[in-house]
């Protein structure tokens, strides 16, 4: 026997029919979506990796001509007050106090003063409790920090030779305190006196550890 359905019951079963097709569909769609956000996320997070192996590539090879090199950590705070200067760093068992601390350029930020199994201080050069010993064009001298704007590291001249603008300096490795030959700067003459020009601790998230 042949049953015809009528005209109602047709409607009720399309309308039924377009509702499932179109509750499918909305899944589907919050399905793409959300790929779409993972998706989004994963090329975030490759662009932070990939940005993080190329710092790490550059310090490697600005570090290169340093022997000693002890391992790169991320900086996990930075002190920059009228009284102190210095960051805290990660590390590792083959940190000491006294080894030195240089930036993704292989510029001398700061020296180890005080660590444990987790992390450790780097005093930077701008910190009026810093003194190291350097040189430049036959002139010896210390590297000092200060509290003027102006002239953030100050050079103390302990030679007859008065070192020029523009002359490097580097450290000498005197009173067996650092390793010798590590560039900190160059040199300025300003109104506040011989400065050290070096590069802005803000810009650093990584350094290198050297090390005797």
């Amino acid at each position: 026997m042949i049953v015809f359905a009528d005209n109602f019951n047709l409607n009720k079963l399309s309308l039924k029919f377009k509702n499932f097709l179109k509750s499918s569909k909305s899944s589907r769609l919050l399905e793409l979506e959300k790929e779409i956000i993972n998706l989004k996320s994963s090329l975030i997070s490759l662009k932070e990796e990939n940005n993080n192996l190329k710092k790490y590539e550059l310090i490697h090879h600005n570090v290169s001509k340093y022997n000693h090199v002890k391992t790169i950590v991320e900086i996990m705070h930075i002190h920059n007050s009228i009284d102190d200067k210095y960051i805290i760093t990660e590390t590792n068992d083959s940190v000491e106090n006294n080894d030195l601390a240089v930036d993704q350029n292989g510029i001398l930020i700061g020296r180890v003063v005080w660590r444990d199994k987790k992390k450790a201080k780097i005093q930077l050069l701008s910190s009026q409790y810093s003194n190291i010993p350097v040189y430049s064009n036959n002139s010896n001298g210390i590297a000092f920090g200060t509290n003027s704007i102006n002239c953030k590291i100050g050079f103390q001249n302990l030679s007859n030779t008065i070192p020029t603008d523009g002359d490097i300096v580097i450290t000498s490795g005197e009173q067996g305190l650092t390793i010798k030959g590590i560039i900190v700067g160059v040199i300025k003459h300003t109104s506040s006196g011989i400065c050290i020009e070096n590069d802005n601790i803000n810009f650093i998230d990584k350094v290198a550890i050297i090390g005797k």
